[in-house]
């Protein structure tokens, strides 16, 4: 599906012959640059009106270069960047969402594509809403998706592209005339405020565009405050009408019918609505980055519905609290996820079950920190020698030992060896403040703290309280002790 170009034509058209089946193959291929959606039905449309030799009914042809001279004379008269620097001049960072931020495929990305057709009696709600609001269903469905993009990105605002049709604000003909109309423009949605405040300023936004609808997004992208090394958005959305099952394109009368269609995008995160009239089509196409398509259509439908059912209750619930997660993933990551129960023995202590684990894999890797590592047989005997020392020292059964050290070897190494001890360990966030470390410690009856070199600069001074500093001080207080299991210190009571 691929063109290049840098190779003419963008206009491909070739023929395959089945004559032993009788059956004839025309296959189109082009780039957008040449035409949209609407001119690829009026292609077919002559197609048949040729077949039929009734080509004199044909109108004269309307000029393209018409339209181009509107659509600058529009952007000379500088409505158009005035509209859109006062909506994205403040604009620094766009939301990506699941920080998908390529722009720039070159036709060998993988896309995966998820198709549904919109629930019945969400698609009557959608057309209810839409009447009583005096608003088109785009609007809706811009508003549920700008919920989707702002929680897959992680902001309080959706900014994504939406694809315009091109030929409302056109010159005479426009509506008649083969060539690229549609025009792709950022929207902004701050994800703040009422429902109905939300509905209704995504309803502002679209007729903004409409307006400016064939302003270059190029610059737009200017006029933001974006850089232009990223992409202003990567998050599209197009809203199109349609005919549901491609009928209006075949034509039975002449034996003919469109077999399939295909179409790609540049942007990674792809959303298409097709209008029928009555029912809604959904289409997903997501570049491969190991989410199933099919769940940007399920949270579409639930911030959809989530929408709906506010607007029906008064509207006046804040959107940021409409979900997009449907009841059966929330389940999952609520409670499936976290259901981390486990049988393990009634009469076993911690200490137990990890030299159970030493014993049974003495050379296993027990714990990794920054390229180092240690085997459960080298950990155990570790933290068998710091137990040792701690018993000298008074640690056992109902004392307690603080630990105020970083992330590392050795905070495992000092949380097993206090337990190993009998005693029960109090953890100090080296980040604390110097006075509510010295509270910890004179609160607690501390007399032992274990902490490292870095850590132990930041502590305060205590005066009954011994600090031992296991990165520099392992060698001579605590390396000469036996390496020897212990007998057990406590038990699970």
């Amino acid at each position: 599906l691929y063109i290049d170009l840098e190779r003419a034509p963008m206009l491909r058209t070739k023929i395959a012959d089945d004559t032993g089946k009788g059956t004839y193959y025309l296959v189109l291929n082009y780039h957008h640059l040449m035409m949209d959606h609407v001119g690829l039905e009026k292609v077919v449309q002559e197609i048949m009106v040729y077949l039929s030799k009734e080509q004199e009914i044909l109108p004269p042809p309307a000029m393209y270069r018409d339209f181009i001279g509107h659509a600058l004379e529009k952007l000379r008269s500088g409505e158009g960047e005035n509209y859109f620097k006062s909506v994205f001049a403040e604009v620094r960072e766009s939301s990506y969402p699941f920080a998908l931020t390529d722009t720039k495929g070159d036709g060998s990305t993988k896309i995966f594509t998820s198709k549904a057709v919109l629930p019945t009696e969400l698609r009557d709600a959608v057309r209810k809403v839409s009447a009583e609001l005096r608003i088109s269903p785009a609007t809706l469905f811009h508003a549920a998706f700008g919920i989707v993009v702002a929680r897959c990105s992680g902001t309080e605002y959706a900014l994504f592209g939406s694809l315009l049709l091109g030929r409302l604000q056109g010159a005479r003909g426009s509506e008649a005339s083969l060539g690229l109309f549609i025009n792709t423009l950022p929207i902004l949605l701050e994800q703040k405020g009422s429902t109905r405040e939300y509905i209704q300023c995504t309803n502002e936004r679209l007729q903004g565009l409409l307006e400016h609808e064939q302003t270059p997004l190029s610059k737009v992208h200017q006029w933001s405050g974006i850089p232009n090394d990223a992409p202003i958005f990567t998050a599209l959305l197009n809203y199109r009408h349609s005919v549901q099952g491609r009928g209006k394109e075949d034509i039975p009368e002449l034996g003919m019918e469109v077999i399939a269609g295909e179409e790609r995008t540049n942007y990674p995160f792809n959303l298409f609505v097709d209008d029928y009239g009555k029912d809604f089509g959904l289409t997903a196409k997501l570049s491969d980055m190991g989410i199933n398509p099919y769940k940007l259509v399920a949270y579409v439908q639930q911030a959809l519905r989530g929408l709906l059912q506010s607007i029906q209750k008064g509207g006046d619930n804040g959107v940021s609290g409409i979900p997009i997660l449907p009841e059966e993933e929330r389940l999952q990551l609520l409670e499936g996820f976290n259901d981390t129960d486990v049988d393990f023995p009634k009469d076993a202590t911690i200490v137990d079950l990890f030299q159970q684990r030493a014993d049974s894999a003495a050379e296993a890797i027990a714990v990794v920190y920054e390229g180092e590592r240690l085997t459960y047989s080298q950990l155990d005997q570790r933290t068998n020698q710091l137990a040792r020392y701690l018993g000298e020292q008074g640690a056992g059964p109902n004392a307690l030992v603080g630990i105020c050290i970083e992330r590392g070897i050795e905070m495992i190494v000092g949380i097993l060896g206090i337990l190993k001890a009998g005693a029960a360990y109090l953890p100090m966030d080296p980040q604390y403040p110097k006075a509510r470390i010295a509270h910890m410690v004179a609160d607690s009856g501390t007399k032992i703290l274990l902490t490292s070199s870095t850590c132990a600069k930041q502590l305060p001074k205590q005066e009954h309280t011994e600090k031992l500093i296991l990165d520099t001080q392992w060698k001579d207080k605590v390396q000469k002790r036996s390496t020897k299991r212990m007998e057990r210190a406590a038990g699970p009571e």
